[in-house]
């Protein structure tokens, strides 16, 4: 089996080619800058214009997209990026097509979620075989998201917004789990062990992080995003598959 992995220069990806590593699966990574310390074989791949499709899929038996572009360019990459990718899976015969997405998007209002769910449409109504999967926020994300709040002497913080937060190294080990499944079409959602408020996970994250700045607790904004969050729409109570909590990954890392 050979996978080629989209985006696996990114969190996801690159999480998962490690893993691949360590199993002795033979991984492709596609993207359009080649990695400083390449891990495996890479293929330029330029979603946007479809630049080095054939090449990237030439021998691939699973494809994992993982590439996405939630700043800019967004519908260019997740959107008619994919389309593009769908097109190439089937000339090139992919047996299977793996999409992991996000818990929640489409009770989400924004623009990037709406892409993720568009792309998600796409590949169900594609022709290719495949499996979509959605898991919650990052650890990793959630910590990024801190270090740039507390860059400033003093910010705000929504603390009411609800999150599930998982690790992404067992996103990616059940992302290879599903690479020896036939495909399994939508699969339910991956979501960390525990639902926090970003108060909740703010305070722990201070503990260990050590901030030099000032965060003001936010109880209300008139933005259905924040809304929608605090109703915990981003998250899945039902399914806490992730067993790494928000404190252990942060004592670790």
């Amino acid at each position: 089996m050979k996978i080629l992995v989209t985006g696996g220069t990114g969190t996801l990806g690159n999480s998962f080619v490690k893993n691949a590593l360590k199993d002795n699966i033979d991984v492709r990574i596609a993207s359009r800058r080649q990695p400083q310390e390449p891990l495996t074989e890479w293929s330029f791949l330029d979603l946007e214009s479809g630049e080095g499709l054939k090449n990237s899929l030439l021998d691939v038996d699973v494809v994992l997209h993982a590439a996405t572009s939630p700043v800019k360019n967004t519908s260019a990459i997740d959107v008619e990026g994919t389309k593009k990718l769908i097109e190439a899976c089937k000339e090139s015969r992919v047996k299977h097509l793996i999409f992991p997405s996000i818990v929640g998007i489409e009770s989400l209002p924004m623009a990037y979620y709406q892409s993720k769910t568009e792309a998600e449409k796409i590949i169900k109504e594609g022709g290719v075989p495949y499996t979509i999967v959605r898991a919650t926020q990052f650890h990793s994300l959630m910590d990024s998201l801190f270090h740039t709040l507390t860059k400033f002497p003093l910010s705000i913080l929504p603390g009411q917004l609800k999150c599930q937060s998982v690790d992404v190294d067992e996103v990616a080990s059940y992302l290879m789990e599903l690479c020896q499944l036939t495909p399994q079409g939508t699969v339910d959602d991956f979501g960390g062990p525990e639902i926090l408020t970003l108060k909740e996970m703010y305070t722990v994250w201070e503990q260990h992080r050590h901030p030099k700045s000032l965060l003001i607790p936010l109880s209300y904004l008139p933005i259905s995003l924040f809304k929608a969050m605090k109703e915990g729409k981003n998250t899945n109570i039902e399914q806490k598959r992730g067993k790494k909590t928000w404190e252990e990954w942060i004592k670790e890392n």
